[in-house]
């Protein structure tokens, strides 16, 4: 098949490329990084901006480029890298003939309150990030519903894997310090998915045999869906370190929190500790995915196993 790819070289885009690559599939890629170390064809395109390159016809169209984050990332570029970027792919795409588009939205259009979310779940954004994102995953549900393309929305919960250095990082590396406490993580579910099981998923969508009826909408995250705790035990098993035992309570880390993310600001510099992490590392995300892996079968890797696989990657690295 033909596919196009935008956000090509980002974290999940990479590990994608290489998967459909090793499917002989001919891939082309949008993005606005460009490696030196390429073995497909990528255009060097920043989506904020009209797409000039001439109309082709694709199978499927991924649409995986996105801002997100929690650091140093302002609400104009949450907007320009969510809302326009989608808006300028989608006027490309219009050009073009696509038989099939998947686009990757996210579980932070919910709630943050929603301890059990589902696709019916009430859909309230309350950060910029999960707006904006919305407002994408809206772009791309109008153009489906007005062009008749088979399209996918996936709604995927924290991407974890090796190479990556965002929340599940963060963890692993507290964890590694094997200091005696933690942040009041009882009774706490988090969401989480693989980057393979998200490789996975979009190729089982991809497969042209495989039917898409209009649009299909699913949330994306791994089962069993693990509390905090059983996450904690697994990471410090594989780093051979003791799992915190005393719980300290968030109001008495949340001065020393404000205090470092001010001194961060300051020196323009990630201490990686804010009140807005410490927020979402106390609170529950719950959000399941039967109707997806009712459609597509079960996981393909289990998520104990992608978790000792990324702690095993973290030690490496420090070798």
């Amino acid at each position: 098949m033909r596919i196009l790819i935008s956000g090509s070289e980002g974290f999940v885009g990479k590990v994608l490329v290489a998967n459909l690559l090793a499917s002989a599939h001919e891939v082309e890629g949008i993005d606005r990084v460009k490696s030196s170390h390429l073995s497909y064809d990528l255009h060097k395109a920043d989506l904020k901006n009209e797409i000039l390159l001439d109309p082709s016809s694709f199978d499927l169209v991924v649409h995986c480029a996105a801002a997100k984050g929690d650091w140093d990332i302002s609400d104009k570029e949450f907007y320009e890298d969510n809302v326009l970027a989608t808006e300028n792919l989608l006027n490309y795409v219009r050009k073009c003939e696509v038989k099939k588009i998947i686009h990757f939205s996210t579980v932070a259009i919910y709630s943050r309150d929603v301890t059990d979310g589902s696709e019916s779940t009430k859909i309230e954004p309350d950060s910029v990030y999960g707006q904006t994102k919305l407002d994408s995953e809206i772009l791309i549900r109008k153009y489906a519903e007005e062009s008749g393309i088979p399209t996918v929305v996936l709604r995927p919960s924290v991407i974890y894997g090796r190479d990556n250095y965002a929340n599940m990082f963060n963890l692993i590396q507290q964890l590694n310090r094997a200091l005696p406490f933690q942040i009041n993580p009882i009774g706490i579910t988090k969401s989480h998915v693989s980057v393979r099981n998200v490789v996975d998923v979009v190729l089982r969508f991809s497969d042209p045999s495989y039917s898409v009826n209009g649009l299909e909408i699913y949330n994306l995250t791994e089962r069993p869906y693990y509390d905090l705790n059983t996450m904690i035990s697994i990471i410090c098993n594989e780093l051979q370190v003791k799992p915190p035992k005393a719980n300290l309570p968030i109001w008495l880390v949340a001065v020393p929190f404000g205090i470092l993310e001010f001194f961060g600001k300051l020196l323009k510099k990630d201490t990686g500790f804010t009140l807005d992490r410490l927020r979402k590392f106390s609170s529950s995300t719950h959000y399941t995915s039967e109707k997806l892996w009712s459609k597509t079968g079960n996981q393909k890797y289990t998520s104990e196993s992608e978790l000792r696989d990324m702690v095993k990657w973290f030690k490496e690295r420090k070798k």
